[in-house]
């Protein structure tokens, strides 16, 4: 059953690039429709990417943007937008043994 429903996602930083392509895929694999919506005028289909750069383009200054989930299962899309919007950092600092030589 089609259900539609509507969230506030409240950002720190900037979105990386890893994460808006993620959240692309993630819409163009959903078998409904997710819309972001920033103040009263920028609303776009996050399913397409070039709009999708462009809109975290000029909403670079808002830190809260609305989700709008039109489709089954709403909630589980929200966990999975969840996981791809923390701010965790998926990468490791592994520092070099100062004894070890590297060629550069």
């Amino acid at each position: 059953m089609s259900q539609l429903v509507s969230t506030s996602l409240c950002t720190q930083d900037q979105f990386r690039m890893d994460q808006i392509i993620s959240l692309n895929q993630l819409a163009k694999n959903y078998s409904g429709k997710v819309y972001f919506l920033a103040g009263k005028r920028s609303i776009v289909d996050v399913s397409k990417f070039p709009s999708l750069i462009t809109f975290f383009l000029m909403t670079s200054g808002s830190n809260q943007i609305k989700v709008l989930i039109d489709g089954d299962n709403p909630s589980e899309i929200l966990a999975e937008m969840d996981t791809i919007c923390s701010t965790e950092s998926r990468f490791t600092t592994n520092f070099l043994n100062t004894a070890e030589k590297v060629k550069v």
